[in-house]
């Protein structure tokens, strides 16, 4: 029996799902009840796993990201969501690609978390390139700073390389820093376990600000679990 834990959620399907996507609750029911079933029972079919990705492949975004939700803690006890996740994540198609990002979030991470983000950094799609860094960054995965600090070398687009630039430095020393020539500020953003936290410093006066700030931070900081 897997120590993962699931609880069909009645009150939301009842008061939010039924009202506004009754199509929805029966798909969505359908896809909880094997997710429980499995993480209750350690048994997940082959013809479950499919009507997962189905459902997970919806263009409904309700559905389908709730189901993804599913398969990222299935993954935690059964290989074939693992598979089906790398799967995902090597779709020709870019929400699937997406959803496979999605997924890991709800996965504890692993090589399978370093094999896809890294392959992510690669994407044709600076979507889920500048989404790849974030996730990389969130989930704490330094091993993965030299990797990113690669992307980041071959990345073309600028708007997505900053985006890259600003989640390796918090991966790396906890925040980032933005220069803004025109308003002559250094804009501060530091993040841990509890969220993201942002500050401005005028250009003249931040250096001895920011280091006392980052200073208070960190001495705040929840280690990450």
């Amino acid at each position: 029996m897997s120590t993962v834990k699931y609880k069909i959620p009645e009150n939301w399907i009842n008061t939010y799902l039924a009202p506004r996507y009754p199509d929805l609750v029966a798909p969505f029911r359908e896809a909880a009840d094997i997710t429980l079933s499995a993480l209750q029972n350690g048994q997940l079919d082959n013809s479950e796993l499919a009507t997962l990705l189905t459902y997970a492949a919806s263009p409904k975004s309700i559905l389908a990201e709730n189901v993804v939700e599913m398969l990222g803690k299935l993954a935690n006890a059964f290989p074939s969501a693992q598979e089906a996740i790398a799967e995902m994540a090597t779709s020709k198609k870019q929400a699937m690609r997406s959803k496979a990002l999605m997924a890991l979030q709800f996965l504890a991470p692993g090589p399978l978390h370093e094999q896809i983000y890294a392959n992510a950094l690669r994407d044709t799609s600076k979507t889920i390139r500048a989404t790849a860094a974030q996730v990389i960054q969130k989930s704490n995965l330094k091993t993965l700073l030299p990797v990113l600090a690669a992307a980041i070398e071959c990345e073309s687009d600028e708007e997505i390389r900053s985006w890259l630039n600003d989640s390796h430095s918090i991966l790396r020393d906890g925040y980032c820093l933005k220069k803004i020539i025109e308003e002559q500020i250094v804009w501060v953003t530091y993040q841990d376990a509890n969220g993201s936290r942002s500050k401005s410093f005028s250009t003249d006066s931040h250096a001895h600000e920011l280091e006392a700030w980052v200073r208070l931070m960190t001495s705040q900081r929840s280690p990450r679990t």
